[in-house]
């Protein structure tokens, strides 16, 4: 489920440009990084929606080694999910 979020979600146009206009954490660092906050984001909706005992943030963010703040991490996920269209 996390690679199949990850993937479609990369695959939306320009999205690695829109992300670092839209984040501050984002400006200035490589695609890699960029690319590992869009994986941990989707490893954490993936198992949010398949697993009845999901990780909390922060562990999903020290696992993934993420240098992001916690509440990017939540803006991400909302992002992710209004790409999708997915209801809240």
């Amino acid at each position: 489920m996390a690679v199949a979020i990850y993937d479609h979600f990369l695959q939306v146009d320009n999205m690695i440009d829109n992300l670092r206009q839209t984040y501050a954490s984002c400006k200035g660092v490589v695609s890699e990084q960029i690319a590992t906050f869009v994986a941990s984001v989707a490893l954490f909706v993936g198992a949010k929606y398949l697993e009845i005992k999901y990780p909390v943030v922060e562990d999903v963010c020290t696992l993934m080694q993420c240098p992001f703040t916690f509440n990017e991490f939540i803006e991400m996920e909302r992002v992710i999910l209004e790409t999708f269209e997915w209801n809240l």
